[in-house]
C-alpha cells in the first residue's frame, strides 16, 4: 500500500526537464575535447616548485657538512692550554670528609 502511495505522489509531482540549449546547437564531441584546456598556474606548477625546494634542502645540508669535514685548513686537533691543578682540600670540605668516613 505504501509503495502505491509513493508511486501516485511521484506521478502527480512529476515535471518535464527542459533543455537549456537545443540539441541541434550543441557542439560535437570532437570540438569540445579538441580544445586545449588552459592551465591555472602556467607551465610550472606549484607542486613542482615544492618538490624542487624540499629535494634541494637536504642535498645542500649534506654538501655543507661534507665540505666542512674534508676542509684542509681546519686542524684535526684543537690546541689545549696546560693548567696545573693543585690537589688539596678546601677548609670547609674537611667537615664532609669526616662525616663520610
Amino acid at each position: 500500500m505504501l509503495n502505491d502511495q509513493y508511486k501516485m505522489d511521484f506521478e502527480r509531482q512529476r515535471k518535464e526537464i527542459k533543455d537549456k540549449v537545443p540539441s541541434d546547437k550543441l557542439p560535437s564531441r570532437a570540438e569540445v575535447h579538441g580544445k586545449k584546456k588552459e592551465e591555472k598556474y602556467g607551465r610550472v606548477k606549484i607542486i613542482n616548485i615544492f618538490l624542487a625546494i624540499f629535494t634541494l634542502i637536504p642535498i645542500i645540508i649534506l654538501l655543507y657538512v661534507l665540505s666542512d669535514l674534508y676542509s684542509p685548513d681546519v686542524p684535526d686537533q684543537v690546541p689545549v692550554e696546560k693548567v696545573e691543578l693543585s690537589v688539596g682540600f678546601h677548609p670547609t670540605m674537611t667537615e664532609y670528609v669526616g662525616a663520610v668516613s
